[in-house]
């Protein structure tokens, strides 16, 4: 089920990539961290044990709670070298 959860995760982030501008909000597509509305950066997810090419406005968190303050849908997920919120289906 956890599988699904990031598989889905994943596919999100890669539809969310088409956003343009700047002050792009959580989980929307980014290349660089002054693309993403305060207090988050452009970050890559951690997918069946690699870094994946696309990024998105997300922030590091510990638990589920810390990501729920950005979406109620938000999730804790090992990300590259940390932990980071990803939205979940």
């Amino acid at each position: 089920m956890r599988a699904f959860v990031v598989l889905s995760a994943v596919v999100a982030l890669a539809a969310a990539c088409s956003a343009v501008g700047s002050n792009r909000g959580f989980a929307e597509g980014c290349e660089s961290d002054t693309q993403c509305s305060s207090p988050m950066t452009c970050r890559s997810a951690f997918v069946n044990g690699a870094c994946v090419a696309q990024k998105s406005c997300t922030i590091t968190c510990s638990t589920d709670a810390d990501c729920q303050a950005l979406d109620p849908k938000g999730k804790c997920f090992v990300g590259c070298n940390e932990k980071v919120c990803l939205k979940t289906p």
